[in-house]
């Protein structure tokens, strides 16, 4: 009795075929794979801007033949720092699961409207900041984390998207 709306693709994700970017979950991998990294590091504190600097080093080293050429922006601060890049980019703000007084640090993607890969990396001090330069990189099958120090104590992967398309008035 009524004309459809939207029409979604596949929406429980039944049929076997390779997701659109836009329904994929983000992945710390992207940032890794990337061949056009981006880096902001807001802060002025020198010590968190140098152990900013060793952590992009850290996620982006590799072989150049892997990467691809999606862009990629990381940010990496202290949480005050983070928030507020994220307030000005005109991004959604820190996810609920990832409260800044949860762990020493915080790390999760979100897709930008333009379809490039965030990664932010939230952490209270420089120290904390100093200690995810040597596991993060081995998680890049996940979407955040929660750090205490070294160790990942939370960890997960955001859920996936259907494509949606709503309906032109003409064609309903």
């Amino acid at each position: 009795p009524h004309e459809p709306l939207a029409v979604t693709l596949d929406p429980d994700f039944r049929v076997f075929r390779r997701l659109a970017v836009a329904e994929a979950p983000p992945i710390l991998r992207e940032a890794m794979l990337t061949g056009r990294p981006m880096m902001f590091a807001p802060s002025a504190d020198p010590a968190v801007r140098i152990a900013a600097q060793e952590l992009a080093a850290r996620l982006f080293e590799g072989s150049g033949s892997e990467r691809a050429a999606t862009p990629v922006t990381l940010v990496i601060g202290l949480h005050a720092g983070v928030d507020e890049w994220l307030a000005g980019a005109g991004m959604a703000r820190r996810p609920p699961a990832l409260a800044a007084g949860r762990g020493s640090g915080q790390v999760w993607t979100v897709r930008a409207g333009d379809g490039r890969t965030v990664v932010l990396v939230s952490v209270r001090d420089a120290q904390s900041l100093g200690a995810l330069a040597r596991p993060l990189p081995h998680y890049g099958q996940q979407s955040w984390l929660v750090f205490e120090g070294a160790r990942a104590i939370e960890r997960g992967v955001w859920p996936a998207q259907p494509q949606v398309w709503e309906l032109a008035p003409a064609a309903r």
